[in-house]
């Protein structure tokens, strides 16, 4: 807002507008009216007068004739000073009391040698004579010198009244249409007449007089031209015209203001800033046009797009959120690249953390000094367990993602930059809830309640031989389940399943991994080392947790198992080794206890 006020109230330096508006102004052909002339003052004329007194008492002639005439009012653009009385001044003092007060004026300026000869001239009113141009040396208004006490001859002229007072020129108006005569026309008694009603300014010529007036586009000017356009500027209202410019043309600015404003802040995409804001810039443009076509001031079209443009910008830049960005970079301990990307991500509703070296939490957000239990330190935060845990994946690349909890919140965490530690957490509690039974259901047997053969899988994928861990395996057969089956029916059987489970878990161990492989099957994985002794204990305790009557829906059923195991060894390179030699082992087992009683059967005898 600022900057665009600033460019609206500072654009007499905008040259470029100005001088857009003096081309178009300027081929205007609007004539000066014949109510002024201007009688000029030639060199030749000075010359031929010899010397100043002559020369005054031929103008105190002329003066009397414009008198005789009927002259509205005569302005002698020049100064008369000296510190002696001339008959010449005497004339032409004489020759100007002929005219009413307020009827003639003459040319004034301050310093001592341009003083007028004491006690004469007193009947004339004093009208500036040094007027003040643009910066560029042209004149588009009539203004007296800062400081001077004479008032604007243009708008004495027009209006009768004497004001230091600024007023605009009508650059529409050619200053070639002036009527102009000569000293000797002006004098000749027959032409009196020419002088009924008008507005004389005496004026000396460029060949006569040292100053010098320049208007855009028409070049050098005599002043008396130049003061009959002004005084014609003034009586086709340039004052109020000028008003009205001022006044539309701040409406204008205050819109184009507004209109960039409200295009930055609802744009939805470069592409329509660059459809829409052209079009803006022509409306400018021609709304530009009309002013000067319609007041015949100056416009600045190129100002009004400039604050568009500006304001435009300052919109964007508020959407993007640069101010922040600079002040978040100016604090000194982030760099540009990481200013810019906390910039865009701090506001978000999850948590948010800026990790520096060593894991130092140089930025945290809201969220995550809630969600996290952040203190502030100096201009860092003090979070140790959150900070180790984004470390600890920090070196393993953008798209790596942990899951933590905290609390009662699951949170997962994501990379968003490969070289800036910047971390996001998504609760994700609801779908590690849902993922964990899903995992749960994937790997756990639904009768038993065991693991199936994809939990066994995955517990046997665990196990590393080659890194010297050591396991042992136990596979278990149930003796006579398809004639149960059979006889009493699937549902006894798989109540049968499920107490077979129960017996089963209560000989593991904690850390052991018991899973139903399918039908009658089963197996345990025990990791760690087990001897030879404790394998076959193990054995004899599952052997005999199926001893006896099972009693289930009135039914006694009578149920053996066959089990069989095997121990990883050194020389072991794959868990499929094991796998292998405890299968042998279990139908082994299976074949001997078909053939002869139980008794008969000597674990001892079993491979390792």
């Amino acid at each position: 807002m600022l900057a665009a006020f600033c460019l609206w109230f500072g654009r007499g330096s905008d040259r470029l507008d100005i001088v857009v508006s003096d081309v178009l102004l300027t081929r205007g052909k609007v004539p000066v009216s014949d109510s002024y002339l201007v009688v000029r003052l030639t060199q030749e004329d000075l010359v031929r007068l010899e010397n100043i007194s002559n020369q005054r008492k031929v103008i105190a002639e002329a003066v009397e004739q414009m008198s005789r005439g009927g002259a509205e009012r005569v302005l002698l653009d020049f100064v008369i000073s000296g510190k002696q009385v001339t008959p010449g001044d005497l004339a032409l003092d004489a020759a100007m009391a002929r005219f009413r007060p307020g009827q003639i004026a003459i040319g004034a300026m301050e310093g001592s040698d341009m003083a007028r000869p004491p006690g004469l001239y007193t009947s004339s009113m004093a009208i500036e004579a040094a007027y003040v141009p643009d910066k560029d040396g042209r004149f588009r208004t009539v203004e007296p010198a800062p400081g001077s006490r004479g008032g604007n001859p243009a708008l004495w002229l027009a209006t009768g009244r004497l004001k230091h007072q600024a007023t605009p020129l009508d650059l529409r108006i050619m200053p070639q249409s002036v009527r102009e005569i000569s000293l000797d026309e002006a004098l000749a008694p027959e032409h009196s007449r020419q002088f009924a009603g008008r507005k004389v300014i005496i004026s000396l010529t460029r060949s006569a007089s040292r100053s010098r007036v320049a208007l855009p586009f028409h070049g050098l000017t005599e002043r008396g031209p130049f003061l009959a356009v002004a005084a014609q500027s003034i009586d086709h209202g340039a004052l109020r015209m000028r008003s009205l410019s001022e006044a539309v043309g701040l409406a204008l600015a205050v819109i184009c203001l507004g209109f960039g404003l409200w295009l930055g802040f609802r744009a939805q995409s470069a592409r329509t800033v660059l459809q829409v804001f052209p079009a803006l810039v022509v409306s400018i443009f021609l709304a530009g046009f009309c002013l000067i076509s319609a007041f015949g001031q100056t416009a600045y079209p190129l100002a009004m797009t400039a604050i568009a443009g500006c304001s435009l910008m300052s919109a964007v830049s508020l959407r993007l959120r640069l101010p922040s960005l600079v002040m978040t970079f100016i604090e000194g301990n982030l760099s540009p690249e990481e200013a810019w990307l906390w910039r865009s991500q701090e506001v978000l509703e999850r948590p948010v953390i800026l990790l520096g070296p060593g894991g130092a939490i140089k930025r945290a957000n809201l969220p995550a000094v809630r969600a996290f239990g952040l203190t502030k330190v100096h201009r860092a935060w003090a979070g140790a367990e959150i900070s180790r845990l984004c470390m600890s994946a920090l070196g393993l690349g953008e798209r790596h993602r942990i899951q933590t909890v905290c609390g009662d919140i699951t949170w997962q965490l994501e990379w968003l930059h490969p070289d800036i530690a910047l971390a996001t957490f998504y609760d994700v509690t609801d779908q590690a809830l849902v993922l964990d039974d899903l995992e749960r259901k994937l790997i756990t047997d639904s009768l038993t309640g065991t693991n199936n053969r994809i939990g066994f899988d995955r517990a046997l994928n665990e196990i590393n031989l080659s890194r010297g861990e050591k396991c042992a395996i136990f596979f278990m057969d149930l003796n006579g389940f398809k004639t149960i089956n059979d006889t009493h029916g699937h549902a006894v059987g798989d109540e049968l399943l499920k107490i077979v489970a129960k017996r089963f878990a209560s000989v593991t161990r904690s850390q052991d991994v018991l899973a139903r492989l399918g039908g009658d099957e089963f197996a345990i994985l025990a990791r760690g080392d087990v001897s030879t002794l404790q394998a076959i204990r193990t054995v004899d305790k599952l052997e005999a947790s199926l001893q006896g009557m099972v009693r289930l829906k009135g039914v006694a059923i009578n149920v053996g198992v066959a089990v069989g195991f095997a121990l990883s060894t050194p020389a072991d390179s794959s868990i499929m080794t094991v796998i292998n030699r405890a299968d042998q082992d279990m139908y082994e087992r299976k074949r001997i206890q078909k053939l002869s009683p139980p008794a008969v059967w000597n674990p001892l005898d079993a491979r390792i």
